[in-house]
């Protein structure tokens, strides 16, 4: 039997048309760009660097405290909502993934018991290849669904890098603004 006529048999399969259409109700519901380009939203300190000089919102000097230090805990609050929205999209990503998988999974397995006699005479990856047809446009997505997984993972971790620097500042300004009391 041809592959094509094999993968559309296999696609008429009631079982395997409602799979195809859960998973469908995922993919379609998923705007995996609109989530990427939120997280690099998140990124506090994506400014351009010009002569060694970063633009982050206040002084670093404090030669303003009540301001600066009031702007550094802006940033801090700013930066644990994007952390925490974040967390929220992992775990929403997570979720999809592992269902998308669930869903392949048992489709697979259904697929190898229900068309085995069909299957029988290929190798383990035509056999593979097959269901792959099948599930292409879910295999695809849930392929960028991986990536941007990965993606959200690297803001993370640049979101708790972002926390410790800003309060490495505020340790340093609360200094500088001790020091600057003790001298008046």
């Amino acid at each position: 039997m041809k592959l094509e006529l094999l993968v559309n048999k296999i696609k008429k399969s009631p079982t395997i048309i409602k799979s195809l259409r859960l998973a469908d109700t995922y993919v379609s519901s998923t705007d995996l760009n609109s989530i990427r380009s939120e997280i690099k939203t998140f990124l506090l300190f994506k400014t351009k660097v010009e002569k060694n000089k970063i633009d982050i919102g206040f002084d670093t000097g404090f030669n303003n405290p009540n301001r600066d230090m009031e702007s550094l805990i802006k940033k801090l609050i700013h930066n644990q909502a994007n952390q925490d929205r974040t967390v929220e999209i992992s775990i929403m990503l997570n979720k999809i993934s592992n269902r998308l998988d669930f869903i392949y999974e048992n489709a697979k397995g259904y697929i190898y018991y229900e068309h085995g006699n069909l299957l029988d005479k290929m190798t383990k990856d035509g056999k593979e290849y097959v269901v792959n047809c099948v599930f292409r446009d879910m295999l695809e997505f849930m392929s960028e669904l991986d990536s941007t997984m990965d993606s959200v993972e690297r803001v993370l971790k640049n979101m708790t890098n972002t926390h410790y620097v800003l309060m490495g500042i505020k340790d340093s300004g609360e200094g500088i603004i001790e020091r600057s009391r003790s001298k008046v």
